[in-house]
């Protein structure tokens, strides 16, 4: 899925899922979202603090064929309840971004 040159440090896979189209994925509680990124990235997700510490970001490169190319999917959950599923846009916090 990686160069391997691209993963070599932290800062270089940040790099590199910041040259990718992303994509948000948001599970109903951590432990799902963390699931969802085991099995979609083999394994292969890093896991980093968000906003809230009791919701990590789980982020990975990936196929993603809705779009059809290499997206930088990026997997957090909610904790409480969802009354919407409507985002707005300046709701970046967290480094999760906005790059369309």
């Amino acid at each position: 899925l990686f160069a391997p040159e691209a993963l070599a440090t932290r800062s270089r896979f940040r790099d590199y899922l910041g040259t990718l189209r992303g994509v948000l994925m948001v599970a109903e509680k951590p432990s799902v979202a963390e699931r969802i990124a085991t099995i979609l990235s083999n394994g292969k997700a890093r896991k980093r603090r968000g906003v809230s510490r009791a919701c990590p970001v789980f982020e990975f490169a990936a196929h993603f064929p809705p779009v059809g190319e290499m997206c930088a999917l990026r997997v957090t959950s909610t904790v409480g309840h969802v009354f919407s599923t409507t985002f707005d846009a300046s709701a970046t916090r967290g480094g999760v971004g906005s790059r369309q």
